[in-house]
């Protein structure tokens, strides 16, 4: 076993030996759930620990809005929002409060494990879609030269950024999500995410050898859904995961 392997599997039986499973729901108000989730950011190096933090807690947080939204919908207090479902997400993710449980850095690897809980109620995801709708306005009104050049805040705001790419997705600019997901690449390299949503774009413009090779680099970066995905593909391809 490898050392970097090693270090993953101490961080996993961390997570393993916290009170609650790797997504639960727990009692709560009518109208709000209580979520705990967790999330293991495995960087193949190391990176400075203000971005593993981020990418960890989004990714914590992503889960935890993706759960509230499953029990809020089910009890009848939210609708899905079709295909902004990924994008207002990313944007709840950014908003919720989360408490900490616990958090593990290792300083070699750059490896960083959290686990959070968050009470979660509908005007989340009301505030993330008026957020999603203001950012889809704004950007409506880029100039040409923008589009292409796509320059990437120096902000560490990963669920605003990736929701951006959604978006453009969504509006099958997949060209300008594409290029917008190459400068995304370059200030996240080892987010797995990232990779994920370069595969969808990808697909759409029928480019299906670098989909491909999107999914397997999300997968080796731990995103389970790319890894999902690479496991159904055959040779008459279909998308990945929308």
């Amino acid at each position: 076993m490898s050392a970097r392997m090693a270090v993953y599997m101490v961080f996993v039986y961390f997570l393993v030996l916290s009170a609650a499973p790797g997504a639960a729901a727990e009692p709560a108000a009518e109208d709000t759930v209580t979520v705990t989730a967790d999330y293991i950011y495995t960087p193949p190096q190391k990176e400075p620990e203000e971005t593993a933090r981020a990418l960890a807690l989004f990714g914590a947080r992503y889960k935890a809005a993706a759960l509230g939204a499953k029990f809020l919908s089910h009890k009848g207090l939210l609708v899905h929002f079709g295909n902004r479902q990924r994008e207002i997400l990313c944007l709840a993710a950014d908003q919720i409060e989360a408490v900490i449980l616990e958090k593990r850095l290792d300083s070699e690897t750059g490896l960083f494990a959290v686990r959070i809980r968050s009470t979660i109620d509908a005007t989340d995801f009301i505030r993330a879609e008026i957020a999603d709708q203001a950012l889809e306005k704004e950007e409506n009104g880029l100039s040409f030269r923008d589009e292409m050049e796509q320059p990437v805040s120096g902000e560490l705001r990963p669920g605003k950024e990736l929701s951006r790419a959604y978006r453009y997705l969504r509006k099958k600019q997949w060209r300008i999500a594409v290029i917008y997901l190459d400068h995304l690449q370059e200030k996240y390299p080892y987010w797995g995410e990232v990779y994920l949503a370069k595969a969808l774009g990808f697909y759409s413009l029928n480019q299906t050898v670098m989909m491909a090779d999107a999914l397997k680099t999300a997968c080796r970066l731990n995103n389970q859904e790319a890894c999902q995905d690479l496991e159904g593909l055959s040779p008459v391809s279909g998308p990945p995961s929308k």
